[in-house]
């Protein structure tokens, strides 16, 4: 039976390491894309004001930012903040990808934040292999979307079988585990780094491989509704007579905006203008909780981002042992000859 593990965990690997680093990698940034995003624009989330100056009242703000839209372009959502030096977001058609800043003192557009088009990038390339799917991408299918699906599902077996293939049996290899030596050469860095860091990550890299399918085979979350006791809620969204039918990629906690969008921590936030998309569902909450390490707040965010990393390196450490392996089995068959 070990034998059988090991055939699967090292040919699963072979093929689906690269993109297993790939996702790892790419998920590593998106841990804290917030945080970066506002720390790369902190003049722009830290609205200057004059002292006793107030928000422009809800109706002059919305002029004043669809003044400055052109034609082809729609204002979908409007968010204001009762955090005084908090910005305004807006959702825009016809402006790419990712919120706006607003000045809710001037109702001045301040373009999307820097570092936005960065991440927009990677989260296609971390959820599709940047073939993002033709049509509605929360539904559709694209080679890519179903390689990471798959790639997900194979790093799943992977964990599991490496955790069969290398959990401690006794105290003497339990201490082994949990040490990585670096005065036996590269070959026995290589193979502590391997066995140790995936062991000591295996749980959280296990939460997000599990996780992951979901976004991609429709199979996979239904299934995991029905284990969980979820009925999946079709539930039609609201509009609001000023909004435009909604962009595909739109889908938010709190509004149509993108993702890594959060009004300010511990503040009120107004719906000026809103598309208010279907809400969701608790199964779905807690499947983005689950995958991207916000159930436990900013220490469970850092445990993921420090495994995320871990799992971007068991590849590089997987396929050098393989190479490594194949070296000395070469060298033993010119050795017979």
């Amino acid at each position: 039976m070990r034998k059988l593990f090991l055939i699967l965990h090292r040919w699963l690997a072979l093929p689906f390491g690269i993109i297993i680093f790939l996702m790892c990698l790419t998920g590593a940034l998106l841990v804290f894309e917030k945080e970066i995003i506002q720390g790369l624009n902190y003049n722009k989330y830290h609205i200057t004001f004059p002292t006793g100056a107030t928000h422009l009242a809800d109706s002059v703000l919305l002029e004043k930012v669809e003044s400055q839209l052109s034609a082809d372009q729609i204002l979908l959502s409007l968010e204001v903040s009762d955090e005084p030096t908090a910005p305004a977001r807006a959702v825009i058609a016809g402006m790419g990808r990712g919120d706006f800043l607003v000045n809710p003192y001037t109702g001045e557009v301040y373009g999307r934040p820097l570092g936005s088009d960065f991440f927009v990038t990677i989260r296609s390339l971390h959820r599709y292999l940047l073939h993002t799917p033709e049509g509605d991408p929360h539904s559709a299918l694209s080679l890519g979307r179903i390689v990471v699906g798959l790639t997900a599902i194979a790093m799943t077996i992977i964990i599991l079988t490496g955790l069969i293939l290398w959990w401690p049996r006794s105290k003497a290899q339990l201490r082994r585990r949990l040490s990585i030596k670096t005065n036996k050469g590269f070959h026995r860095f290589a193979y502590d780094s391997h066995v140790t860091l995936g062991l000591f990550a295996a749980i959280f890299l296990l939460l997000m491989a599990l996780t992951g399918p979901a976004w991609t085979f429709g199979w996979y979350r239904q299934g995991a509704q029905t284990i969980f006791g979820h009925e999946e809620q079709h539930t039609a969204p609201t509009q609001s007579p000023s909004a435009a039918t909604p962009l595909p990629h739109q889908h938010s906690e709190a509004s149509a905006s993108t993702p890594n969008s959060s009004p300010a921590p511990s503040s009120k936030v107004r719906h000026v203008a809103q598309h208010q998309p279907s809400p969701k569902s608790p199964f779905h909450a807690a499947l983005q909780a689950l995958h991207f390490g916000r159930w436990g707040g900013l220490f469970t965010r850092i445990l993921y981002l420090l495994a995320a990393l871990i799992g971007a390196t068991l590849p590089c450490t997987g396929y050098y042992l393989w190479w490594k392996r194949n070296k000395r089995a070469a060298a033993k068959v010119r050795d017979l000859k």
